[in-house]
C-alpha cells in the first residue's frame, strides 16, 4: 500500500512523493511539518521476510555519526509497518552522475574514491566493526561535491559475521568472490567492491594528458579486485595512501613497486608439475623473487629432483648457522625473519604432489605447471582431477595452444596461463619485465 501525497504521517511528516522502491522497502520524500525540512521516509512491512535484516540496518545506522552517512532522526511504527525517518540527501547517484557525462576528470575520480575510503575506514574501525557489503555506484550519492553512502540493508557487524553468518545481500556485479560463495568475509570484501567502483569511474574518465595517473588508478583498482583476498590491500587506509600518491603530479604508478602500500599478508603457495623437470623449480623461484620485494618470503623445496642443492652449490650460497640459506632476497629452508612478521611460503613439490594425501585445502593458492605434449596431456589431466579439491587452483601450461585444446584437457572453468620463455632466467637475479608481468598476472588475477 502506497502513502498518499499530501497525507500527514504521525502528525509530523507530510508526504511529498514516492522517490524509490526496492525489493524490501518503499522510500518517500517527506517534510517535517514544524521544522519545514525534508526527510527521507523508508517504509518497511513487518511481514516482509527481510524485516529483521532491514531493522538490523536501522540499529547499525543509529550508532554511527559520519558526514558521509545519512542521519537517522526517528523511528515510527504502525501495526503493519516500521518507518525510518532519515536525512534526505538531495543529489544524484554516482551511476547517474557518470553516465550523464558530468565526471570532470581523474582528479575528481581520486577525490571521490578517497572519500569512499574515509567512510569505509570509519565503518571498519567502528566499535561494531561494520562491513557495508553492498558498495556500488547506485548506493553512492554526490551531495554538494561530497559522497553520501546510502542503503545499509546488506551491512553486518563483523561480530555478527564471526558468529557464522553466511548471508549474502550484495549486488552480483560489485560483490567479492567470497561473498558470492558464502565464504568467510571481512573488510577485504568492501575493498573488492571499492576497486570495482574505481573501475566504473575509469571506464568514463580516460584522459590522455594524465596517462600516468590513469594507469596508477588502474593498478590500485586491480589490486583491490584480485580474486584471492590475501593479495588485496590489508585495509582501505592503504588504498587511500596510494590514491593520494597517485594524485601527485607526474607520479608514476605503472610499476607495482611504486605503490605506497605494496606489502601483502602472509600466504602459502604450492607449486607442482604434471611431469618431472618441466619447469616447476624455476617457476617457484620466480614467484619467490617477485614476492620477496613485497613481503618476507621463504622458499621450501620438497621435490625429488635435487635442483635446489645443485643451484646452491653452483651459486656458492653458504648455509647459515640456523640451517637455512639466504638467497635472491628470500630465505631457503628455515626463515631468517623476526618472529611476528608476516611470512609468505612458496613450496615446490614438483611431481611429488601426487604423493600428498592430505592438507591440499590448507594452501591459499596451488599452481600446477602442465605440459600439453601428446604423451604428457593425460598426466596433466589426471593431476588436475586430483587437485580439484583445492580452493584456488591455477594452471600454467608450457606452450601456446588453442582454447579448444585447453578446454579438452582442463575444462572451461579453469584459470590457465602460458609460461613465458624462461631459458634466460637466472635464479637470484631481478626479474625482467616480461617475467614480472607474468608472475603478477598469475598471482593477482
Amino acid at each position: 500500500m502506497d502513502l498518499e501525497e499530501g497525507s500527514v504521517l504521525f502528525g509530523k511528516y507530510r508526504i511529498v512523493k514516492k522517490v524509490g522502491e526496492g525489493s524490501f522497502a518503499k522510500v518517500y520524500l517527506g517534510v517535517h511539518v514544524k521544522l519545514n525540512t525534508y526527510r527521507a521516509i523508508k517504509c518497511i512491512l513487518k511481514k516482509d521476510m527481510h524485516y529483521e535484516q532491514l531493522m538490523r540496518e536501522v540499529n547499525i545506522l543509529k550508532s554511527v555519526r559520519n558526514e558521509h552517512i545519512p542521519i537517522i532522526y526517528d523511528i515510527e511504527e504502525c501495526e503493519e509497518c516500521s518507518y525510518i525517518i532519515e536525512e534526505f540527501c538531495e543529489g544524484e547517484s554516482i551511476r547517474d552522475y557518470v553516465l550523464m557525462g558530468k565526471l570532470k576528470g581523474l582528479d575528481e575520480v581520486i577525490n571521490y574514491s578517497i572519500q569512499i575510503c574515509d567512510v569505509l575506514d570509519y565503518l571498519h574501525s567502528h566499535e561494531q566493526r561494520i562491513l557495508y557489503l553492498d558498495l556500488k555506484p547506485d548506493n553512492l550519492m554526490i551531495f554538494h561535491n561530497n559522497i553520501k553512502i546510502i542503503d545499509f540493508g546488506a551491512a553486518l557487524s563483523r561480530d555478527f559475521v564471526e558468529k557464522g553468518s553466511r548471508e549474502y545481500y550484495g549486488s552480483v556485479a560489485y560483490s567479492s568472490p567470497e561473498q558470492k560463495k558464502g565464504k568467510v568475509i571481512d573488510n577485504k570484501s568492501d575493498i573488492y567492491s571499492l576497486g570495482k567502483v574505481i573501475w566504473f569511474f575509469l571506464d568514463k574518465a580516460t584522459e590522455s594528458k594524465r596517462e600516468d595517473v590513469f594507469w596508477g588508478l588502474r593498478r590500485i583498482a586491480k589490486r583491490c579486485v584480485t580474486t584471492n583476498p590475501v593479495f588485496r590491500y590489508r585495509s582501505v587506509v592503504g588504498v587511500k595512501k596510494d590514491l593520494e600518491m597517485c594524485s601527485q603530479k607526474g607520479y608514476r604508478l605503472k610499476n607495482h613497486n611504486n605503490l605506497a602500500c605494496k606489502d601483502y599478508e602472509g600466504v602459502k603457495i604450492c607449486v607442482c608439475e604434471s611431469d618431472y623437470g618441466i619447469g616447476a623449480f624455476p617457476l617457484s623461484l620466480m614467484i619467490a623473487t617477485y614476492l620477496s620485494e613485497r613481503i618476507n618470503t621463504v622458499y621450501e623445496d620438497f621435490s625429488k629432483e635435487g635442483y635446489i642443492s645443485q643451484m646452491l652449490n653452483e651459486k656458492g650460497v653458504v648455509r647459515q648457522k640456523d640451517g637455512g640459506y639466504l638467497f635472491g632476497g628470500y630465505s631457503i629452508g628455515e626463515p631468517h625473519i623476526p618472529k611476528g612478521n608476516s611470512i609468505t611460503r612458496v613450496i615446490n613439490y614438483g611431481k611429488g604432489i601426487a604423493d600428498i594425501k592430505e592438507g591440499l585445502w590448507e594452501w591459499d593458492i596451488v599452481i600446477c605447471l602442465c605440459s600439453l605434449k601428446c604423451w604428457n596431456a593425460k598426466l596433466a589431466k589426471e593431476l588436475i582431477t586430483y587437485l580439484n579439491i583445492c580452493e584456488d587452483l591455477r594452471i600454467v601450461v608450457d606452450c601456446e595452444t588453442s582454447k579448444e585444446k585447453l578446454y579438452e584437457v582442463f575444462g572451461r572453468n579453469m584459470r590457465v596461463y602460458v609460461l613465458p620463455d624462461i631459458k634466460e632466467y637466472d635464479a637470484g637475479e631481478k626479474l625482467d619485465v616480461k617475467v614480472k608481468e607474468f608472475v603478477e598476472r598469475l598471482l593477482l588475477e
